[in-house]
């Protein structure tokens, strides 16, 4: 009886040790930051389809009153805060909220704001194929691309006046007679990279028109791709196939 008594005693002592880590490491505070328990403020950043994240990631923590595991098409996803395991700082971290499978970025609230408009990138590269956020990590450091800021404001400038594809007739390339378009699939993405945060990047999807043609999304807006632009970012990409 007595060794029972021992035993459960022991047990309820481990319980209560324990306890004390049962607790989420991050919960929002008044200014609707994340605090994780050391007491380092993150900021929300940009919404994915804004900003994407690229490495592999490593799970942090929920927040406060996240609620289980959720399944999104066949995925399990664990709510909470993420990491990239490859990054140098734990600058920002990925927030996956309960119930949504789009995920948010949080920068640490104590550096300086964060300008990540177009027109603050450092380097464009272009990706062969479609988006992949762990494969094309490989790019946050390959210091290929188009690295002159001159360059890429030309870039941006001779594109934005370009037609919209189907202003310039690009769907007419790929129309079939039963009004579906066949072969018009996404063949590279741009990304454009800060100086002041390598992990992550703008993504700019490339739509080849049965290779006879190209268009990419900027800003939500879709213009023709001059060819030359294409030509120029593969000379200076470490273009790898997917």
């Amino acid at each position: 009886m007595k060794k029972l008594t021992c035993l459960l005693v022991l047990v309820a002592m481990l319980f209560c040790g324990c306890s004390q880590w049962i607790k989420e490491p991050f919960e929002y505070d008044k200014s609707n930051h994340t605090v994780n328990v050391e007491g380092e403020k993150y900021a929300f950043l940009a919404n994915e389809a804004i900003l994407y994240y690229l490495g592999e990631l490593e799970f942090v923590g929920r927040v406060q009153g996240d609620e289980a595991d959720f399944t999104h098409l066949g995925v399990l996803i664990k709510p909470g805060m993420y990491r990239m395991k490859d990054s140098r700082t734990d600058n920002v971290l990925v927030r996956y909220e309960p119930n949504n499978e789009f995920f948010a970025l949080y920068r640490k609230a104590s550096l300086p704001k964060l300008d990540f408009s177009l027109d603050n990138c450092s380097r464009i590269e272009i990706v062969e194929g479609n988006w992949d956020l762990e494969k094309d990590a490989v790019h946050k450091t390959c210091r290929k691309g188009i690295a002159d800021k001159s360059e890429i404001a030309a870039f941006l400038t001779d594109v934005k006046a370009q037609k919209s594809p189907e202003e310039a007739g690009l769907y007419e390339l790929v129309k079939q007679p039963n009004g579906l378009l066949e072969n018009c699939y996404v063949s590279h993405v741009i990304y454009g990279f800060f100086e002041e945060e390598p992990d992550i990047a703008i993504m700019m999807e490339v739509l080849s028109y049965n290779d006879l043609a190209y268009s990419v999304t900027i800003g939500g807006e879709d213009y023709v791709l001059p060819e030359k632009w294409i030509s120029s970012l593969k000379e200076n990409s470490c273009l790898h196939s997917k």
